[in-house]
């Protein structure tokens, strides 16, 4: 594949990713907003301190991924292709290697959102099947997110890397 065809395919997926997380700030700062007001209603009722908290949880878990798509819609829109083409290369296939080290931001996003769902359900339900169920989840979406990475930019990362090759060579 030619400079030229896979620096228009890197734009194009770099553009669909951008909008993708555009999508997902808006979803976010939706869901954020709803949140806050459930917070404000339940402590007016009167609802007990568990369910406040687990509120507070959601919450905090809900402005954690916000400011993560924040993050990599900034990355994705603004990627500059005016590097020198190596270098524009790795960064490429840094931002499409399905696991980053900024992906780590992730993670008190998704305790929280586990905590959460703890003292909203302490009371109702076995709280070991809760757990079960909610790593279940999560580690089925990091499966299906592979399996689609795999479709999907396996091939561009592929192609990155081999480009990559016969530069450096």
């Amino acid at each position: 594949m030619k400079h030229d065809d896979i620096q228009n395919k890197i734009k194009e997926e770099d553009k669909r990713y951008a909008d993708l997380c555009k999508v997902m700030v808006v979803m976010y700062l939706i869901l954020s907003v709803i949140y806050i007001l459930l917070i404000v209603l339940e402590i007016v009722r009167g609802a007990k301190f568990e369910e406040v908290a687990g509120g507070i949880c959601y919450l905090l878990s809900m402005l954690n991924f916000l400011l993560f798509f924040l993050y990599y819609n900034k990355r994705y829109r603004y990627a500059d292709y005016s590097e020198p083409v190596l270098k524009m290369l790795k960064s490429a296939l840094k931002r499409y290697m399905p696991f980053h080290p900024s992906g780590a931001a992730l993670i008190p996003g998704f305790l929280l959102m586990d905590a959460g769902l703890t003292l909203n359900t302490f009371k109702h339900e076995n709280v070991m099947t809760v757990q079960i169920v909610f790593f279940g989840v999560f580690f089925a979406a990091i499966l299906i997110g592979l399996v689609y990475w795999y479709f999907r930019y396996k091939p561009l990362t592929d192609q990155i890397k081999k480009m990559i090759k016969e530069i450096e060579n």
